[in-house]
């Protein structure tokens, strides 16, 4: 058995949550890094990012329908910037959704564990595309905002709740 092992800074500790915090109508809020490690002695591989409700609260579902959204008025969501190497540089817009190395979640992109975008070399993999090495670090590293719409369709409620998970396989 193996554990992925989620922090904010290289090689720290655990962390159970992040909170995006309280994010105005038509802007994104703070970028948040994450780094992820895990306590195995072989590399995981066949690792891809995807997001899922929190308790079956049905939030993922609009977080996926703004990045669906194909009016610049109402498209957000939850957006990754996988480009640890380049320092961050590029992050999706309404124009352009994803690419190598960054990708806005939406329906078919990231929204299942059959849908996981695979983690790129830029979130500092050493060997390939979708391994993570053993060892506490350099670490895989990328960051995730969340851009709210200008246009709100219907009452998202006081507070989103939704998880991010990594999809792998490990063998001892």
């Amino acid at each position: 058995m193996v554990t992925l092992i989620w922090t904010i800074t290289n090689g720290g500790g655990s962390v159970a949550y992040i909170d995006h915090g309280s994010i105005p109508v038509g802007t994104s809020g703070t970028a948040r890094e994450i780094f992820v490690r895990h306590d195995g002695v072989n590399p995981i591989t066949n690792c891809g990012l995807y997001v899922t409700d929190y308790n079956q609260n049905d939030f993922i579902a609009t977080l996926l329908g703004w990045g669906d959204e194909d009016n610049v008025s109402y498209f957000g969501g939850l957006q990754f910037n996988l480009d640890a190497t380049g320092l961050y540089p590029t992050w999706p817009t309404y124009g352009d959704k994803s690419s190598d190395t960054y990708f806005v979640a939406k329906t078919g992109l990231g929204d299942s564990i059959t849908n996981a975008v695979v983690l790129p070399i830029t979130t500092g993999l050493a060997t390939s595309a979708g391994v993570i090495q053993p060892g506490t670090s350099p670490n895989v590293r990328f960051k995730f905002r969340i851009q709210v719409p200008a246009t709100i369709v219907g009452d998202p409620g006081p507070a989103m709740a939704f998880e991010t998970r990594i999809r792998f396989t490990y063998t001892s």
